[in-house]
């Protein structure tokens, strides 16, 4: 029965990526991970129906973007295991090591008015973090930084802030609070 189930899951995953209804993945793998779930009969009576089940019992990864088991995913969700602990190495380097000069940065930067204080450093190193690929040479020197920041960051024209994504140069903090005081 196993080597039945096997040649269809193996023609369905095939079948499925050709389609491009799903990535691009390692079908051996895959099928071994799928014989170790609940998996029915009814589950690969089509293809939608075992696209179905696969998209229930399936997630994929983020970073390297391969299907894993979701009860393989860990604390990090979107990630799988391999991936999680690069991950979590490049959170520890990005706090342990670039943050706190991000932050002497940011604070030189606002004394000598380059940037403005909107006391949302919290919020702007996060959005470095997690929009941007900061890299060793943007952090080079206060001048570097300030370039970097240029580069990825728009000033909002309603409340000075840099924010990563702008509409018509302003934030949707001030878009809200434009378009709610037009209203009345």
């Amino acid at each position: 029965m196993e080597k039945e189930f096997r040649k269809i899951i193996t023609r369905l995953l095939n079948s499925l990526i050709e389609k491009q209804e799903l990535k691009e993945a390692n079908v051996e793998f895959l099928t071994g991970q799928i014989l170790e779930t609940d998996i029915k009969l009814k589950d690969i009576k089509s293809e939608q129906s075992f696209l179905s089940f696969f998209n229930t019992h399936f997630k994929e990864c983020k970073a390297c973007e391969c299907y894993e088991l979701e009860n393989n995913f860990n604390y990090f969700a979107d990630y799988c295991k391999e991936c999680e602990e690069e991950e979590r190495t490049n959170i520890n380097y990005f706090e342990n090591e670039l943050e706190p000069l991000i932050n002497d940065y940011l604070k030189e930067l606002i004394k000598e008015n380059e940037i403005k204080d909107t006391n949302n450093l919290k919020y702007l190193i996060n959005a470095i973090y997690n929009h941007t690929s900061i890299n060793e040479d943007d952090l080079k020197d206060k001048k570097s930084f300030l370039n970097f920041l240029k580069l990825n960051f728009c000033t909002c024209e309603g409340c000075g802030n840099l924010e990563s994504y702008t509409i018509n140069n302003f934030c949707t903090t001030c878009i809200e609070f434009i378009t709610t005081h037009k209203e009345a």
